[in-house]
């Protein structure tokens, strides 16, 4: 298992309006987890560009769940770093408030290749038809 990881799940539907997602993260040391509020058709809205752009990584593709003081937010960035194609994720994370006034962010980068990108967007995709399951982004080892 790779010490560095994006892990999305669904633990709660109120459809036709929305889901909460856990998202758990780990780079070497850092960890996080939390959740936000987001509509049921964020899953399968990122999906497809994700896995369009895995295939022909041209210009960075954004996925973004609208952040907000009570629903939290997430947002991933991937582009390709170098002519090889190494991938990176740059992930903001600001999780749901808990009570009035505690709510935290996280910001973090991991290094990944399209192989990867790719399932982690076929994932999504099923995650957001099913709302069972996860989907998980690996990252690469960077020692």
């Amino acid at each position: 298992m790779s010490e560095s990881f994006v892990n999305i799940r669904v633990v709660y539907r109120d459809l036709p309006d929305l889901i909460e997602l856990v998202v758990e993260m780990r780079h070497r040391g850092w960890s996080a987890i939390g959740s936000i509020y987001a509509p049921p058709t964020l899953l399968t809205q990122d999906a497809d560009p994700l896995i369009r752009w895995s295939r022909d990584p041209k210009e960075s593709v954004r996925l973004e769940s609208s952040p907000s003081r009570v629903c939290g937010g997430l947002v991933m960035e991937f582009s390709t770093v170098d002519s090889a194609q190494h991938v990176r994720c740059e992930l903001e994370f600001q999780s749901r408030q808990l009570r009035r006034g505690a709510a935290w962010r996280v910001s973090i980068e991991i290094p990944t290749e399209l192989g990867l990108v790719e399932r982690f967007g076929r994932e999504l995709a099923a995650l957001g038809k099913s709302f069972k399951g996860e989907a998980r982004l690996e990252g690469l080892s960077t020692d």
